[in-house]
């Protein structure tokens, strides 16, 4: 989208042009103040669309061209905080020469800062006290901030913040799946929460959990905002989306979002970048500035599908946001400003055309972040149909076929031993290409060639029988290539036809054919009847069988099987191994 690339480019150009600003306002003295009434519109004469993201860390322009206004001490809540400093910011084109210091930040802000500078030694599936009462259930005791303790063995955590005055903050780092070494989700826990059956991540469970998850409750400090109260979840990785299940609903996200939950509802709101929210009633999604909720059940379980997800107030974070944008705080929450819908989309579209170029580069990765994507922009082209028009959303659709373009491998070698018939044969398919599209449905039906490649099978009657083969072809009629948590799930229906091995009785005059007991579509049906779909006459391939990657080979399902037949006097075993290539482009 070329919006997106100019305006990104634009906000990387801005520092050079702010550099002579700033040299000439210096060198001006006393008439600088005159100059520097639109000092945006002379360094770059119009106004850049807000990025919002770490690609580009310029302030936007309504941040830059609305100076923020002072927070007075009425407007500060009434906490007392040790260690509370003055923070400022060198910010001329903001403040102009005679303002050097910005807003004081909020003390939750300055908290949660400094609750990220002690902890900042924290690794995965460990917890770092930062202050207040933070209690462990099935751990030891926490009293000094930057003070680490595992996670393991450890069931929950609890939070108590009677008044502003003992404000509680805790931090945690959850390992989640992903192939990048350390990295993880950070928590940061604070006001009143109660967080319970903590699950941790170590590696892609059998029954298919691949994430970390948790039950929490939380309430804000009394008397003080709702959002001093929750917890914030952050991925420090745009490129890479992690997941993690918070009350039996799956988030999965880019960036940072603050969390609450009450007793009837989950609230989520997107401070930074973009997310996925899955729960079993339905899907929702999220980006920057937007929020939406959650219904939980009386026992604090999601019990129903996402709300549509709505533009945040621009200072609803507020209290808890720094007003440094250099504060380590301010990529997880940005300081407040005003928000821009198209911006925000331009910003998302830009990291759509980064991961495009990957994927056609041959990172297959690439392929589960252009899903990603693509449910975001189906879920807001709804909402916002001006911006995300149907030009556009085809454009991307073309792209992401062309990213997701696979080839697919088949071999099957089986073995059989009987009175009868002994021996083994190897049955191979390549070349099949296949696409998949927004929607993660294959594109079109593919076929390719299935080839012996080897059919060495003596029967009982070897000297009476003449052999001939029939090499078919293999049809793919129906896939998806659905996203599940941070990997993708894969399902493929295949039929073989026209595959024959005929076995002609040759001590009779005429010759006539004989039924073959060793033919190869018989023996890999009964070593593959689980996955027959009767009413198709076809093989479906699922999610429970193909293994997710993420390398060049995307994906593979492999199987190893073994049959008895006539009373045991038959055994036939069997491997067969599906593979899908990463080919962009096709």
């Amino acid at each position: 989208m070329g919006i997106a690339r100019s305006t990104a480019l634009k906000a990387i150009a801005l520092p050079s042009k702010m550099l002579y600003v700033l040299i000439i306002l210096s060198l001006l003295g006393p008439a600088a103040p005159v100059l520097a009434r639109d000092p945006f519109a002379v360094a770059s004469g119009t106004p850049a669309a807000q990025v919002g993201n770490r690609l580009t860390e310029q302030p936007a322009a309504s941040q830059l061209t609305q100076p923020a206004a002072p927070v007075t001490a009425a407007a500060q809540p009434p906490v007392a905080l040790q260690g509370t400093q003055t923070t400022t910011v060198f910010l001329p084109l903001v403040f102009g020469p005679r303002q050097s210091n910005p807003p004081q930040a909020s003390p939750y802000a300055v908290a949660l800062s400094k609750a990220l500078a002690d902890c900042a030694g924290t690794t995965l599936n460990q917890v770092c006290y930062a202050r207040g009462s933070v209690t462990l259930v099935g751990g030891g005791p926490l009293t000094t901030p930057g003070q680490v303790a595992t996670l393991d063995g450890v069931s929950g955590l609890t939070l108590v913040s009677p008044d502003a005055s003992h404000w509680s903050v805790a931090l945690v780092r959850l390992a989640a799946d992903s192939p990048t070494p350390d990295l993880g989700l950070t928590l940061l826990a604070f006001g009143n929460v109660e967080i319970r059956n903590l699950t941790l991540f170590h590696a892609a469970a059998a029954n298919g959990d691949v994430a970390p998850a948790l039950s929490f409750s939380s309430s804000p400090v009394p008397g003080q905002d709702p959002v001093t109260g929750g917890i914030i979840v952050y991925n420090p990785s745009h490129e890479e989306p992690l997941s993690i299940s918070l009350n039996g609903a799956d988030l999965t996200l880019a960036s940072s979002a603050v969390i609450g939950a009450s007793r009837a509802t989950m609230s989520v709101i997107m401070s930074t970048g973009s997310a996925l929210v899955h729960t079993a009633a339905g899907d929702g999604a999220l980006l920057q500035s937007h929020q939406l909720s959650v219904p939980l059940d009386r026992n604090g379980k999601a019990t129903g599908a996402p709300t549509t997800p709505t533009m945040m107030d621009d200072n609803r974070l507020k209290p808890i946001a720094p007003t440094d944008e250099r504060d380590p705080l301010a990529t997880v929450v940005p300081r407040p400003s005003r928000q821009d819908i198209k911006g925000i989309i331009d910003a998302m579209y830009y990291f759509t055309i980064d991961a495009y170029d990957r994927c056609m580069a041959g990172n297959s990765r690439q392929v589960y972040r252009m899903m990603y994507y693509a449910r975001i922009l189906q879920y807001y082209a709804s909402l916002y149909p001006n911006i995300l028009t149907d030009s556009l959303m085809g454009d991307y659709d073309k792209k992401l076929r062309q990213c997701a373009t696979f080839e697919i491998e088949f071999n099957s070698v089986i073995s059989v031993t009987s009175p009868v018939d002994w021996g083994s044969m190897y049955i191979q398919g390549q070349g099949m290409i296949v696409s998949y599209g927004m929607d993660g449905n294959l594109v079109q039906m593919a076929n390719m060639p299935l080839t012996h490649r080897r059919y060495d099978i003596t029967f009982a009657m070897q000297q009476c029988l003449n052999l001939v083969i029939t090499d078919g072809v293999l049809f793919n009629y129906d896939g998806y290539m659905r996203i599940n948590h941070n990997r993708l799930n894969i399902s493929t229906t295949m039929t073989p036809v026209g595959i024959w091995e005929h076995t002609i009785f040759t001590c009779y005059d005429p010759p006539v054919e004989m039924a073959n007991p060793a033919l190869w579509q018989l023996l890999f049906d009964k070593l593959h009847r689980s996955e027959f779909i009767e009413t198709e006459g076809s093989y479906r391939f699922t999610e429970a069988h193909w293994k997710y990657t993420g390398n060049h080979i995307l994906a593979e399902a492999i199987f190893d099987r073994k049959v008895t037949d006539l009373a045991g006097m038959e055994v036939d075993t069997g491997k067969t191994w599906l593979v899908m290539l990463h080919t962009p482009g096709g």
